[in-house]
């Protein structure tokens, strides 16, 4: 199979003839439709981090395709089954993490494109237990930066509990000379529904004492991009 490898860090991916890998017990080879670019394969890449993944390693963890072949122990109904590949790629799902939901912060972890060859190429093996299954209304162009990027975005409105009516601001708190003293994210309720004006809470740790200016920004439906709502004086005391 043809496959975008990192054989060293910082240097061009190489496109590398490379066996097709089997699936172990337990997992899954998926033929891969379409994987997205996240930064983290470009941190990996660069081994920017001080836990690096081992060249020559195959990055990506946005992966969607069929599944190609099954492991001992997989059932049969995943055969054929479109598939997104996730970045977690394994947990050991029976530590303090991992019991109560975190499995991103179980120490046993395996990451798909970084401790585990990932999505930049033909096939690719994943844990049968961490695959999603795609809905056929969903291209596997659309649902591949959903396993990453979407599910972090999903994630954060999930904690910030919005409800209708409800928006999310990026408050920007400057000092007085212009300083960046915070970048504070807080959910506001409008009466109407509709842009206008908003009550905000600002949380007390986030802020410093004096004076100096709070930015809202709000993200424009039309084009996604964060824009400034208002700007307005400071006077911060602790």
């Amino acid at each position: 199979m043809k496959a975008a490898v990192v054989t060293d860090f910082g240097k061009p991916l190489e496109i590398l003839d490379r066996p097709t890998p089997e699936p172990g017990p337990g997992q899954v080879l998926v033929r891969m439709e379409a994987s997205g670019l996240c930064h983290t394969d470009i941190h990996a890449a660069h081994g920017d981090w001080p836990v690096k993944p081992q060249p020559p390693f195959v990055p990506g963890h946005e992966g969607v395709g069929p599944v190609a072949a099954l492991g001992a122990g997989v059932p049969k109904a995943l055969l054929a089954k479109r598939v997104a590949v996730p970045w977690l790629g394994s947990s050991c799902g029976a530590c303090r993490y991992c019991v109560p939901g975190w499995e991103t912060l179980c120490e046993s972890q395996a990451n798909s494109g970084y401790s585990v060859d990932g999505c930049y190429a033909e096939y690719a093996v994943a844990n049968a237990g961490a695959v999603v299954p795609v809905p056929d209304g969903v291209s596997s162009f659309d649902a591949a930066p959903l396993t990453c990027a979407g599910v972090t975005t999903y994630k954060a409105i999930k904690v910030a509990r919005v409800v209708p009516f409800e928006a999310t601001f990026k408050l920007k708190i400057t000092d007085a000379a212009g300083r960046t003293a915070a970048d504070v994210y807080v959910t506001a309720t409008s009466g109407s529904g509709t842009r206008g004006t908003f009550d905000v809470t600002i949380p007390y740790r986030a802020t410093r004492s004096g004076a100096g200016l709070l930015t809202a920004y709000w993200n424009s439906p039309e084009d996604g991009h964060a824009v400034v709502a208002d700007t307005v004086p400071l006077t911060v005391q602790r």
